[in-house]
Protein backbone atom coordinates (compact mmCIF):
# COMPACT_ATOMS: atom_id res chain seq x y z
CA UNK A 1 0.00 0.00 0.00
CA UNK A 2 1.21 3.00 -1.24
CA UNK A 3 0.16 6.74 -0.30
CA UNK A 4 0.46 9.72 -2.31
CA UNK A 5 0.55 12.99 -0.56
CA UNK A 6 1.61 16.59 -2.27
CA UNK A 7 1.87 19.44 0.11
CA UNK A 8 2.45 23.30 -0.93
CA UNK A 9 4.03 25.56 1.60
CA UNK A 10 4.76 29.24 1.41
CA UNK A 11 5.58 31.70 3.88
CA UNK A 12 6.29 35.35 3.79
CA UNK A 13 7.33 37.22 7.12
CA UNK A 14 7.97 41.08 6.76
CA UNK A 15 9.92 42.76 9.37
CA UNK A 16 10.50 46.79 9.41
CA UNK A 17 12.73 47.86 12.11
CA UNK A 18 14.68 51.20 12.35
CA UNK A 19 18.28 50.63 12.75
CA UNK A 20 20.62 52.89 15.55
CA UNK A 21 21.77 54.88 12.66
CA UNK A 22 18.23 56.24 11.29
CA UNK A 23 18.77 54.00 9.14
CA UNK A 24 15.59 52.31 7.91
CA UNK A 25 16.09 48.56 7.17
CA UNK A 26 12.95 45.84 5.69
CA UNK A 27 13.44 42.54 5.89
CA UNK A 28 11.25 40.12 3.66
CA UNK A 29 11.92 36.17 3.79
CA UNK A 30 9.89 34.21 1.37
CA UNK A 31 10.14 30.30 1.73
CA UNK A 32 8.42 27.66 -0.82
CA UNK A 33 8.32 24.07 0.09
CA UNK A 34 6.96 21.21 -1.92
CA UNK A 35 7.06 17.61 -0.48
CA UNK A 36 6.30 14.14 -1.81
CA UNK A 37 5.50 11.01 0.16
CA UNK A 38 5.33 7.81 -0.87
CA UNK A 39 4.90 5.74 2.59
CA UNK A 40 6.86 4.29 3.84
CA UNK A 41 10.10 6.63 1.78
CA UNK A 42 9.51 10.45 1.67
CA UNK A 43 10.68 12.78 -0.95
CA UNK A 44 11.49 16.33 -0.01
CA UNK A 45 12.10 19.49 -1.96
CA UNK A 46 12.39 22.81 -0.80
CA UNK A 47 13.55 25.70 -2.50
CA UNK A 48 14.19 28.83 -0.35
CA UNK A 49 14.41 32.64 -1.18
CA UNK A 50 15.74 33.83 2.13
CA UNK A 51 16.43 36.40 3.60
CA UNK A 52 15.51 38.49 0.96
CA UNK A 53 16.10 41.79 2.53
CA UNK A 54 16.12 45.96 0.84
CA UNK A 55 17.73 48.37 3.01
CA UNK A 56 17.27 52.05 2.36
CA UNK A 57 19.59 54.69 4.42
CA UNK A 58 18.23 57.83 5.24
CA UNK A 59 21.54 59.84 4.76
CA UNK A 60 22.16 62.79 2.84
CA UNK A 61 23.40 60.11 -0.13
CA UNK A 62 20.72 57.34 -0.56
CA UNK A 63 22.64 53.91 -0.89
CA UNK A 64 20.08 50.56 -1.47
CA UNK A 65 21.31 46.88 -0.63
CA UNK A 66 19.71 44.08 -1.66
CA UNK A 67 21.00 40.54 -1.09
CA UNK A 68 19.32 37.15 -2.08
CA UNK A 69 20.57 33.63 -1.43
CA UNK A 70 19.13 30.70 -3.15
CA UNK A 71 19.36 27.60 -1.98
CA UNK A 72 17.94 23.99 -3.00
CA UNK A 73 17.69 21.03 -0.47
CA UNK A 74 17.19 16.91 -1.50
CA UNK A 75 16.88 14.33 0.84
CA UNK A 76 15.27 11.27 1.37
CA UNK A 77 14.77 10.34 4.85
CA UNK A 78 12.01 8.59 6.76
CA UNK A 79 11.22 11.41 8.52
CA UNK A 80 12.36 14.99 7.84
CA UNK A 81 11.74 18.60 9.48
CA UNK A 82 14.02 21.09 7.93
CA UNK A 83 13.59 24.95 7.82
CA UNK A 84 16.37 26.76 5.78
CA UNK A 85 14.55 30.03 6.69
CA UNK A 86 16.15 32.18 9.15
CA UNK A 87 14.03 33.29 12.32
CA UNK A 88 12.68 36.50 12.48
CA UNK A 89 15.37 37.60 15.12
CA UNK A 90 18.11 36.72 13.30
CA UNK A 91 17.08 38.87 10.20
CA UNK A 92 16.30 41.51 12.30
CA UNK A 93 19.83 40.98 13.67
CA UNK A 94 21.86 40.89 10.13
CA UNK A 95 19.82 44.31 8.92
CA UNK A 96 20.51 45.90 12.01
CA UNK A 97 24.27 44.79 12.23
CA UNK A 98 24.38 45.73 8.33
CA UNK A 99 22.88 48.77 8.77
CA UNK A 100 25.05 50.17 11.68
CA UNK A 101 28.44 48.68 9.81
CA UNK A 102 27.31 50.80 6.67
CA UNK A 103 26.25 53.80 8.73
CA UNK A 104 29.57 53.82 10.85
CA UNK A 105 31.97 53.30 7.81
CA UNK A 106 30.50 55.97 6.17
CA UNK A 107 30.35 58.30 9.31
CA UNK A 108 34.00 57.20 9.59
CA UNK A 109 34.73 58.12 5.99
CA UNK A 110 32.47 61.76 5.94
CA UNK A 111 34.76 62.93 9.29
CA UNK A 112 38.45 61.90 7.51
CA UNK A 113 37.20 63.64 4.40
CA UNK A 114 36.55 66.87 6.03
CA UNK A 115 39.29 67.16 8.49
CA UNK A 116 41.54 66.26 5.16
CA UNK A 117 39.43 69.00 3.21
CA UNK A 118 40.10 71.80 5.92
CA UNK A 119 43.18 71.10 6.76
CA UNK A 120 43.89 71.38 3.28
CA UNK A 121 42.09 74.91 3.20
CA UNK A 122 44.12 75.93 6.04
CA UNK A 123 47.21 75.23 4.97
CA UNK A 124 47.03 76.79 1.69
CA UNK A 125 45.67 79.72 3.21
CA UNK A 126 48.70 79.44 5.72
CA UNK A 127 50.52 79.05 2.29
CA UNK A 128 49.23 82.25 0.76
CA UNK A 129 49.90 84.58 3.70
CA UNK A 130 53.73 83.49 3.75
CA UNK A 131 53.45 84.27 -0.17
CA UNK A 132 52.13 87.78 0.49
CA UNK A 133 54.40 88.81 3.41
CA UNK A 134 56.93 87.64 0.80
CA UNK A 135 56.02 89.98 -1.74
CA UNK A 136 55.45 92.44 0.80
CA UNK A 137 58.95 92.13 1.99
CA UNK A 138 60.33 92.16 -2.15
CA UNK A 139 58.36 95.40 -2.55
CA UNK A 140 59.57 96.73 0.87
CA UNK A 141 63.22 96.11 -0.25
CA UNK A 142 63.04 97.39 -3.69
CA UNK A 143 61.38 100.96 -2.62
CA UNK A 144 63.76 101.11 0.08
CA UNK A 145 66.75 100.31 -2.73
CA UNK A 146 64.86 102.62 -5.13
CA UNK A 147 64.88 105.79 -2.86
CA UNK A 148 68.74 105.07 -1.72
CA UNK A 149 69.58 104.88 -5.52
CA UNK A 150 67.73 108.59 -5.96
CA UNK A 151 69.28 109.56 -2.77
CA UNK A 152 72.59 108.82 -3.76
CA UNK A 153 72.30 110.11 -7.08
CA UNK A 154 71.44 113.51 -6.08
CA UNK A 155 74.01 113.27 -3.88
CA UNK A 156 76.39 112.64 -6.59
CA UNK A 157 75.52 115.01 -8.69
CA UNK A 158 75.68 117.65 -5.96
CA UNK A 159 79.37 116.41 -4.91
CA UNK A 160 80.06 116.83 -8.98
CA UNK A 161 78.92 120.42 -9.03
CA UNK A 162 80.81 121.06 -5.71
CA UNK A 163 83.59 119.34 -7.35
CA UNK A 164 83.54 121.34 -10.59
CA UNK A 165 83.44 124.40 -8.87
CA UNK A 166 86.44 123.72 -6.69
CA UNK A 167 88.39 122.96 -9.81
CA UNK A 168 87.64 126.03 -11.26
CA UNK A 169 88.61 127.99 -8.08
CA UNK A 170 92.04 126.00 -7.77
CA UNK A 171 92.60 127.08 -11.22
CA UNK A 172 91.89 130.33 -10.91
CA UNK A 173 94.11 130.43 -7.47
CA UNK A 174 97.07 128.71 -9.79
CA UNK A 175 96.62 131.67 -12.34
CA UNK A 176 96.48 134.11 -9.64
CA UNK A 177 100.19 132.86 -7.53
CA UNK A 178 101.74 133.56 -10.93
CA UNK A 179 101.04 137.39 -10.61
CA UNK A 180 103.11 140.08 -10.03
CA UNK A 181 101.03 142.78 -8.71
CA UNK A 182 100.31 142.07 -5.53
CA UNK A 183 97.49 144.49 -4.78
CA UNK A 184 95.89 142.75 -7.62
CA UNK A 185 96.35 139.33 -5.77
CA UNK A 186 95.38 140.59 -2.60
CA UNK A 187 92.14 141.77 -4.24
CA UNK A 188 91.04 138.58 -5.94
CA UNK A 189 92.30 136.39 -3.30
CA UNK A 190 89.81 137.87 -1.22
CA UNK A 191 86.98 137.04 -3.97
CA UNK A 192 88.18 134.00 -4.63
CA UNK A 193 88.37 132.91 -0.63
CA UNK A 194 85.18 133.94 -0.34
CA UNK A 195 83.46 130.86 -2.28
CA UNK A 196 82.66 128.26 0.11
CA UNK A 197 81.47 124.29 -0.03
CA UNK A 198 78.05 123.38 0.43
CA UNK A 199 77.37 122.51 4.37
CA UNK A 200 74.16 121.02 3.62
CA UNK A 201 76.40 117.56 2.15
CA UNK A 202 75.70 115.21 4.82
CA UNK A 203 79.14 113.01 5.91
CA UNK A 204 78.42 109.78 3.61
CA UNK A 205 79.42 106.17 5.01
CA UNK A 206 79.74 103.21 2.70
CA UNK A 207 79.37 99.79 3.92
CA UNK A 208 80.39 97.60 1.34
CA UNK A 209 78.91 93.83 0.32
CA UNK A 210 76.81 94.48 3.27
CA UNK A 211 73.87 97.37 2.34
CA UNK A 212 70.51 94.80 3.18
CA UNK A 213 72.36 92.34 4.65
CA UNK A 214 70.86 92.90 7.87
CA UNK A 215 66.96 92.29 6.19
CA UNK A 216 68.48 89.01 5.05
CA UNK A 217 69.93 88.21 8.60
CA UNK A 218 66.21 88.97 9.77
CA UNK A 219 64.45 86.79 7.13
CA UNK A 220 66.62 84.50 8.15
CA UNK A 221 65.76 84.31 11.62
CA UNK A 222 61.95 84.57 10.81
CA UNK A 223 62.61 81.23 9.36
CA UNK A 224 64.28 79.71 11.89
CA UNK A 225 61.26 80.60 14.45
CA UNK A 226 58.91 79.00 11.77
CA UNK A 227 60.11 75.99 11.92
CA UNK A 228 60.89 75.50 15.46
CA UNK A 229 57.14 76.37 16.16
CA UNK A 230 56.22 73.99 13.34
CA UNK A 231 57.75 71.41 14.47
CA UNK A 232 55.90 71.78 18.09
CA UNK A 233 52.69 72.45 16.57
CA UNK A 234 53.21 69.05 14.49
CA UNK A 235 53.66 67.07 17.42
CA UNK A 236 50.68 68.27 18.30
CA UNK A 237 48.75 67.60 15.31
CA UNK A 238 50.10 64.23 15.38
CA UNK A 239 49.27 63.25 18.86
CA UNK A 240 45.80 64.44 18.04
CA UNK A 241 45.55 62.46 15.03
CA UNK A 242 46.74 59.20 16.89
CA UNK A 243 44.57 59.46 19.53
CA UNK A 244 41.20 58.97 17.28
CA UNK A 245 39.45 56.16 18.51
CA UNK A 246 35.96 55.00 16.76
CA UNK A 247 35.68 52.15 18.73
CA UNK A 248 36.64 51.95 22.01
CA UNK A 249 37.46 48.55 22.66
CA UNK A 250 35.74 46.77 25.15
CA UNK A 251 36.63 46.95 29.14
CA UNK A 252 38.84 43.86 30.51
CA UNK A 253 36.78 41.55 32.19
CA UNK A 254 40.19 39.19 33.25
CA UNK A 255 42.99 40.36 35.51
CA UNK A 256 45.05 38.97 32.30
CA UNK A 257 43.54 41.58 30.07
CA UNK A 258 43.63 44.47 32.53
CA UNK A 259 47.41 43.44 33.05
CA UNK A 260 47.60 44.70 29.58
CA UNK A 261 47.12 47.76 30.38
CA UNK A 262 49.42 48.01 33.65
CA UNK A 263 50.95 51.13 34.48
CA UNK A 264 54.24 51.95 36.61
CA UNK A 265 53.72 54.20 39.03
CA UNK A 266 55.72 55.95 41.91
CA UNK A 267 54.57 58.72 44.89
CA UNK A 268 55.56 62.20 44.45
CA UNK A 269 57.34 62.99 47.91
CA UNK A 270 56.57 66.83 47.13
CA UNK A 271 53.11 65.79 47.93
CA UNK A 272 53.26 63.33 50.96
CA UNK A 273 51.54 64.86 54.43
CA UNK A 274 54.20 65.72 56.85
CA UNK A 275 53.12 62.50 58.81
CA UNK A 276 53.73 59.88 55.96
CA UNK A 277 56.68 57.88 55.14
CA UNK A 278 58.16 57.08 51.47
CA UNK A 279 60.09 53.93 51.12
CA UNK A 280 60.40 51.16 48.37
CA UNK A 281 61.99 53.57 45.96
CA UNK A 282 58.52 55.78 46.76
CA UNK A 283 56.33 52.71 45.77
CA UNK A 284 55.32 52.41 49.31
CA UNK A 285 53.81 55.49 52.12
CA UNK A 286 53.19 54.21 55.92
CA UNK A 287 51.08 56.55 58.53
CA UNK A 288 54.11 57.06 60.75
CA UNK A 289 52.37 59.42 63.13
CA UNK A 290 55.56 61.58 63.43
CA UNK A 291 56.13 64.69 61.19
CA UNK A 292 58.49 64.14 58.53
CA UNK A 293 61.33 66.51 57.34
CA UNK A 294 59.79 67.37 54.13
CA UNK A 295 60.83 70.84 52.42
CA UNK A 296 58.39 73.60 51.90
CA UNK A 297 56.68 72.70 48.70
CA UNK A 298 53.52 74.24 47.15
CA UNK A 299 52.44 70.74 46.29
CA UNK A 300 52.49 69.52 49.92
CA UNK A 301 48.88 68.27 51.43
CA UNK A 302 48.77 69.71 54.66
CA UNK A 303 45.77 68.88 56.15
CA UNK A 304 45.21 65.49 54.91
CA UNK A 305 47.74 62.35 55.33
CA UNK A 306 47.61 62.45 51.58
CA UNK A 307 50.18 61.88 49.06
CA UNK A 308 49.48 61.82 44.83
CA UNK A 309 52.12 59.95 42.58
CA UNK A 310 54.09 61.68 39.97
CA UNK A 311 52.59 60.03 36.89
CA UNK A 312 49.53 61.82 35.50
CA UNK A 313 47.15 59.21 33.20
CA UNK A 314 45.53 60.36 30.07
CA UNK A 315 44.75 56.87 28.52
CA UNK A 316 44.00 53.02 29.35
CA UNK A 317 46.16 52.04 32.75
CA UNK A 318 45.59 49.34 35.31
CA UNK A 319 47.74 49.15 38.89
CA UNK A 320 46.92 47.39 42.09
CA UNK A 321 47.69 48.53 45.54
CA UNK A 322 48.64 46.48 48.61
CA UNK A 323 47.40 47.55 51.72
CA UNK A 324 47.59 47.17 55.32
CA UNK A 325 44.60 48.95 57.67
CA UNK A 326 42.20 51.65 56.43
CA UNK A 327 43.37 52.99 53.24
CA UNK A 328 41.85 55.46 50.67
CA UNK A 329 42.88 54.43 47.14
CA UNK A 330 42.19 57.51 44.64
CA UNK A 331 42.21 59.42 41.74
CA UNK A 332 42.51 62.82 41.30
CA UNK A 333 43.14 66.03 39.44
CA UNK A 334 46.56 67.82 39.75
CA UNK A 335 44.83 71.19 40.93
CA UNK A 336 42.81 69.38 43.76
CA UNK A 337 43.18 71.82 47.09
CA UNK A 338 46.48 71.24 48.79
CA UNK A 339 45.89 73.45 51.71
CA UNK A 340 41.65 74.10 52.15
CA UNK A 341 39.46 71.42 54.47
CA UNK A 342 37.83 70.57 51.12
CA UNK A 343 41.33 68.66 49.92
CA UNK A 344 40.38 65.43 50.90
CA UNK A 345 40.08 62.57 48.56
CA UNK A 346 36.46 62.00 47.56
CA UNK A 347 35.35 65.63 48.72
CA UNK A 348 35.32 67.52 45.98
CA UNK A 349 34.71 66.96 42.30
CA UNK A 350 38.20 66.78 41.49
CA UNK A 351 38.97 63.34 42.69
CA UNK A 352 36.92 59.80 42.85
CA UNK A 353 37.79 57.56 45.99
CA UNK A 354 37.34 54.22 47.23
CA UNK A 355 37.38 53.85 50.82
CA UNK A 356 38.71 50.31 52.47
CA UNK A 357 37.65 50.99 55.85
CA UNK A 358 36.66 49.27 59.30
CA UNK A 359 35.65 45.92 57.06
CA UNK A 360 33.76 47.25 54.41
CA UNK A 361 34.62 49.75 51.03
CA UNK A 362 32.80 53.33 50.20
CA UNK A 363 32.61 54.75 46.90
CA UNK A 364 32.80 58.86 47.17
CA UNK A 365 33.10 61.92 45.03
CA UNK A 366 31.85 65.30 45.28
CA UNK A 367 31.58 64.47 49.24
CA UNK A 368 28.36 61.76 48.22
CA UNK A 369 29.04 58.39 49.80
CA UNK A 370 27.93 55.15 48.33
CA UNK A 371 28.16 52.12 50.17
CA UNK A 372 30.09 49.35 47.82
CA UNK A 373 29.87 45.56 48.53
CA UNK A 374 32.50 43.35 47.82
CA UNK A 375 34.78 40.55 49.18
CA UNK A 376 37.36 41.71 51.45
CA UNK A 377 41.14 41.60 50.21
CA UNK A 378 44.32 43.42 50.85
CA UNK A 379 44.45 44.13 47.14
CA UNK A 380 42.53 46.89 45.08
CA UNK A 381 43.00 46.66 41.18
CA UNK A 382 42.12 50.09 39.65
CA UNK A 383 41.73 50.60 36.20
CA UNK A 384 41.18 53.90 34.30
CA UNK A 385 39.78 54.09 30.08
CA UNK A 386 40.86 57.99 30.90
CA UNK A 387 38.74 58.78 26.66
CA UNK A 388 36.19 56.86 27.55
CA UNK A 389 35.60 58.06 31.37
CA UNK A 390 35.47 54.53 32.74
CA UNK A 391 36.88 54.35 35.83
CA UNK A 392 36.67 51.01 37.98
CA UNK A 393 38.10 48.99 41.12
CA UNK A 394 38.01 45.53 41.96
CA UNK A 395 39.28 43.38 44.97
CA UNK A 396 41.68 41.15 43.81
CA UNK A 397 42.49 37.68 45.29
CA UNK A 398 42.08 34.67 43.65
CA UNK A 399 39.79 35.84 41.71
CA UNK A 400 38.86 39.50 40.60
CA UNK A 401 35.89 41.30 41.77
CA UNK A 402 34.03 44.36 40.61
CA UNK A 403 33.44 46.69 43.01
CA UNK A 404 32.85 49.67 41.47
CA UNK A 405 32.91 51.15 38.10
CA UNK A 406 32.68 55.05 37.05
CA UNK A 407 30.69 56.51 33.86
CA UNK A 408 31.41 60.22 33.45
CA UNK A 409 33.88 62.64 31.49
CA UNK A 410 37.42 63.57 32.59
CA UNK A 411 38.78 66.86 31.53
CA UNK A 412 42.19 66.57 32.85
CA UNK A 413 44.70 63.86 33.59
CA UNK A 414 44.49 61.84 36.54
CA UNK A 415 46.91 61.33 39.55
CA UNK A 416 46.70 57.85 41.74
CA UNK A 417 46.89 58.98 44.84
CA UNK A 418 46.25 57.48 48.81
CA UNK A 419 44.83 58.35 51.90
CA UNK A 420 45.90 56.71 55.30
CA UNK A 421 43.52 56.98 58.25
CA UNK A 422 45.57 55.47 61.57
CA UNK A 423 49.11 54.67 62.24
CA UNK A 424 50.96 52.06 61.07
CA UNK A 425 48.61 51.87 57.47
CA UNK A 426 50.51 51.14 54.42
CA UNK A 427 49.44 51.00 51.14
CA UNK A 428 52.37 49.65 48.35
CA UNK A 429 52.03 49.91 44.26
CA UNK A 430 52.22 46.26 43.41
CA UNK A 431 54.69 45.71 40.62
CA UNK A 432 53.20 44.04 37.88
Amino acid sequence: TYCLSLSLSLSVSVSLSVSVSVSLCLCISLCLCLSLSLCPLSLSLCLSLCPLSLSLSLCPSLSVSLSVSLSLSLSVPLSLSLSLCPSLSLCLCLCLSLSVSLSLSLSLQRSAQSAVEDSDQIFTELIRSIERRSSEVKELIRAQEKAQVSQAEGLLEQLKQEIAELRKRSTELEQLSHTEDHIHFLQSYQSLSSISVSSDLPSIVVRPLQYFGDVSKTVSELREKLEDFLKGEWTKISTTVNIVDVVLPPEPKTREQLLQYSCQLTLDPNTAGTHLSLSEGNRKVTYTGQVQPYPDHPDRFTNYRQVLCREGLSGRCYWEVERTGDVVTAVSYKDISRTGTDGGFGLNNKSWSLQCYRGGYWFRHNNVETKVSGPQSSRVGVYLDHKAGTLSFYSVSDTMTLLHRVQTTFTQPLYPGFSLYNYNNTAELVKL
